[in-house]
Formats: structure tokens, sequence, C-alpha cells
């Protein structure tokens, strides 16, 4: 994938063209920005795409999957027997000690997808996310949004809507391969080593890097001179097996895969 900032002016125009609908939820306000959420006007085979808009003001941001030691990373609970995924865009590294942390500091649409029955008629549930200053303000973003049961292909809200979404998935890193990724990911006493596959040898890197199975801290590489080898301590014991999740970039291209530790 490549990197394209330029990709939210586009973002925030559309959604000044697109007022609230049965496919977006209302606008939820907070001192730091605002957030909703939009789905599809269509599913294929159970699945129903969405995304998590993030409106931020300027000064303000939100978190990635691991947000460091300060951050509410966004979580999703949907209603009944439905299921929901957050995937995550690129990020960015605010800083070091309390300023710390990994996330976003321009608006940005974390793209959803849903699990659903053919019978359901209704997507409920809620997002809860932290948007940040100098301190940490909790929201809550509610929404039970009707899925429609045609889609108005015309509307210029329901392309909007569509619009928003697909640039979403767009932005999403490309899938890790072996020429590109991490390739090995070991314990060594309190810390997680990485091996890297890069495309460019000499460029440097970043590792961003999350788990549901242990809590890894930031990634950095081990030897400044060597791009390959990163290291991250980590909280808790650390299992062979443990699935890590990553983000890798290199000269504006950028992938995500997972690897489990040895």
């Amino acid at each position: 994938m490549k990197i394209k900032a330029h990709l939210l002016v586009p973002i925030a125009f559309l959604a000044l063209l697109a007022p609230a609908q049965a496919s977006t939820s209302d606008w939820t306000q907070t001192p730091g920005g605002r957030v909703r959420i939009l789905i599809e006007d269509s599913s294929t085979k159970g699945e129903l795409r969405g995304a998590l808009q993030i409106e931020l003001r300027p000064g303000w941001k939100t978190y990635w999957r691991n947000p460091g030691d300060a951050g509410v990373p966004p979580q999703i609970t949907v209603s009944g027997d439905g299921k929901a995924r957050i995937d995550f865009p690129v990020p960015v590294r605010f800083g070091a000690g309390y300023e710390g942390g990994v996330g976003y500091t321009q608006p940005v649409s974390l793209p959803l997808t849903f699990t659903i029955k053919p019978s359901d008629k209704h997507l409920k549930g809620n997002v809860f996310l932290g948007i940040c200053e100098k301190i940490c303000i909790p929201v809550l973003a509610e929404f039970d949004l009707p899925l429609p049961e045609r889609a108005e292909a015309s509307s210029p809200q329901a392309i909007a809507t569509r619009t928003i979404i697909q640039t979403a998935f767009d932005r999403l890193p490309s899938p890790a391969s072996s020429n590109f990724g991490v390739s090995e990911a070991s314990h060594h006493q309190d810390r997680i080593i990485f091996e890297l596959a890069l495309p460019d040898a000499a460029a440097p890197a970043q590792l961003f890097i999350a788990s549901n199975e242990l809590s890894p801290l930031d990634a950095v590489p081990e030897v400044q001179e060597q791009n390959s080898r990163f290291a991250a301590k980590f909280r808790g014991n650390a299992k062979a097996g443990a699935a890590i999740d990553y983000t890798l970039v290199q000269n504006g291209q950028a992938v995500s895969g997972s690897v489990k530790l040895d």
C-alpha cells in the first residue's frame, strides 16, 4: 500500500455532503472532535462493510490497536449474535514519555467488517475509544442502524457513504509477504526480537506491534545500523505460539501481518 495523506481531504469534503441517513449514525460530539458509524447499503455472504469515522480537532489525537501506556484503543461491541472487526491504517508515533503512544493526529476512518445473519433487520451496538489532548476523554458512540433491503445506488448520500467506506479500506496496508514482513519473533528474557524481511536493506523502517495474548511495548531497532532487527519489551508471561499482529513501514510502503512467537 502506498501511503497517501491527501486522501483525507476528499473524505472530509464528502462527509459534509452526507447527512445522517439509514446507513449512517448520528455524530457523537466530544471536545476533541466527533465520531460516527457508517455501513454499506448491501452485504455479501453475511458480511457487511462499514467505517468508524473520526474527525479530530487540531491538537487532538486518537489511538491505534496498541495505544501505548496511556491511550485507549478503539473497541466495538455488536448486540445479539453479530460480530465486528476493526482494521487500522498506518499509525504514527506521538513521542516518548507522557506524550508517547501510537495512533492518529489527523481525521481518520477505521474500516469495520460486520458478520450478520440474513434475517437481521438492524445493526445495533457501540464503539468505545479515547480522544485525547493532554488527557484522554473516553467516548461511547452508539449506533442502531436499519439494514437496507435494497441499495439506492443513485442516491448522493449513498454514494458519499460508500466512498468514505471504500477509501477507508483502500488505505489499509497490503498483506505482508516473505519479501516484506516479519520473518521471525523470538523470546529473549524480557524482550521479543523481531527479524524483518525488507525490500530495501539500507532504508529505515518502522514496526508497530500489538497482541491480544501478551502486552508488548513499542518496538525499536535493536541495532541502529541494522534495520532488519527490532526489539520490544513486554509485560507478563510470553507464551510460545502467542500471535503478534504488526504493521511494517518502509519507503512510504506499508504491510500488515501476524507472526507467532517462538
